[in-house]
């Protein structure tokens, strides 16, 4: 899960692009599923329950901060199952 949680760090410190931060984050989430899977069964169904819906409204040229606060707090909560 330490290489999910950095990969969200480095997308939310506006370090890329943010539609394509949305995009990615879908992929990540399923080509790192069983990985994450096996790590934490709970956080991960959590996080593909909620966050490829969060990326899903992202659009291009659209303001990013209701998107990285939504992002960032489902990621803090999934921390804490």
């Amino acid at each position: 899960m330490d290489k999910f949680f950095n990969f969200i760090e480095k997308g939310l410190s506006e370090e890329i692009n943010f539609f394509m931060f949305s995009i990615d984050l879908e992929h990540y989430l399923v080509d790192h599923y069983e990985e994450m899977y096996t790590e934490n069964k709970e956080a991960t169904l959590y996080l593909n329950d909620l966050l490829p819906d969060e990326a899903e409204k992202m659009e291009p040229g659209m303001n990013p901060d209701s998107f990285c606060e939504r992002v960032k707090e489902i990621v803090e909560k999934s921390k804490t199952i």
